[in-house]
């Protein structure tokens, strides 16, 4: 969120949601060290977090936030952000914006558009008796539009799920908005009024 959004939307964000995010020097230092690729999920990352605190329980939550339309250049991956993330069978794909010569990048920017949104993914993990309150931490962000459908939603859903759980993590739940198609994937996943088993998008 920091990367796409920018410090000052972070920041407004990390002071009204109490222990939620980090601070923005802890990020920096982090991302020194392992630094975030848009679209990339964090899953051992996240599995190192977890057995910190001897946790293996955890609620996802997936949200978007507008953000300005802007391309930069990440020399960390060699990739261009801030365009529409591609979505394969609900994955999004990891760096997908790679040039080398000056007509790639202006036919990138001739067939691609900029995002004008941020979807994040993030892990909340369940409180033990050995850490009452643990802080959330962000497994994936990525720019998009509104254009994904309710079944990349549940194959992005289910993916999430059975990689957390390869990792003997169990996900209890996802979290997010009204979005309609937001909604229709959680009916898809509990089979409210579907004529079709959700078994069919595994």
């Amino acid at each position: 969120m920091l990367i796409l959004a920018g410090a000052y939307v972070y920041e407004f964000l990390r002071l009204n949601f109490k222990c939620l995010l980090p601070s923005i020097p802890k990020v920096n230092s982090v991302y020194k060290q392992n630094p975030y690729a848009e679209a990339e999920f964090r899953f051992e990352e996240s599995k190192t977090y977890l057995d910190s605190m001897d946790c293996q329980y955890v609620f996802m939550s997936e949200d978007c936030s507008s953000i300005i339309p802007r391309v930069e250049y990440d020399s960390t991956f060699d990739c261009f952000n801030g365009f529409v993330t591609p979505i394969v069978d609900g994955i999004p794909i990891e760096n997908a914006f790679h040039c080398k010569s000056f007509e790639e990048f202006q036919d990138l920017f001739n067939t691609n558009s900029r995002s004008g949104l941020v979807n994040v993914h993030m892990l909340q993990p369940i409180s033990t008796p050995s850490c009452v309150k643990p802080s959330a931490t962000v497994l994936s962000a990525y720019g998009t539009d509104s254009k994904v459908s309710s079944i990349d939603v549940l194959k992005r859903w289910l993916m999430i799920f059975f990689e957390l759980r390869s990792r003997n993590i169990f996900t209890l739940g996802f979290s997010t908005d009204g979005d309609p198609k937001y909604l229709r994937a959680m009916r898809l996943a509990c089979n409210f009024f579907c004529q079709k088993s959700n078994d069919q998008y595994n």
